[in-house]
């Protein structure tokens, strides 16, 4: 698949295509007994639609596949499409919504952007480093926040 993935990056250039053409590779749906099954012998109960779905898709591309492929073209040289990378990470727009993101863009007041993919992952970390281990004084924000 990783063949796959970098074919489509060499070969698209629209950006939206390209982040939706990969995330397509990852959208599996369920069928036959694993439209009835969360695990093993045990039937669920309600019928799945998806094994993975488009905020999973998400996560991968975010966390797995950009990061891959930054890597792999600046270990090739690939200057051209190691700078593709990031612009698509600074485009990417999440579909699938995140408590989270959703309730530090509420707290510093920028509403909306916690759907780009740049910011989110930064209110994320925000989040796990400081806001969630009460670290406030120590981040910058809260420093300004606070004093």
């Amino acid at each position: 698949m990783a063949g796959q993935i970098i074919k489509k990056f060499s070969e698209i250039n629209n950006p939206k295509v390209l982040i939706n053409s990969i995330r397509s590779l990852f959208i599996l749906k369920a069928t036959g007994y694993w439209q009835e099954h969360y695990v093993f012998n045990k039937k669920s109960k309600v019928k799945l639609n998806y094994l993975l779905g488009l905020s999973r898709a998400d996560e991968i591309m975010i966390n797995v596949i950009l990061p891959y492929l930054s890597v792999y073209f600046e270990l090739f040289g690939n200057q051209k499409l190691s700078k593709k990378v990031l612009q698509i990470y600074n485009e990417y727009d999440q579909k699938s919504d995140n408590k989270i993101t959703k309730d530090v863009s509420k707290g510093l007041q920028v509403e909306g952007l916690e759907k780009k993919t740049i910011y989110a992952q930064g209110m994320i970390e925000l989040y796990r480093n400081y806001c969630s281990k009460n670290r406030c004084l120590e981040c910058e924000i809260g420093k300004t926040v606070f004093t």
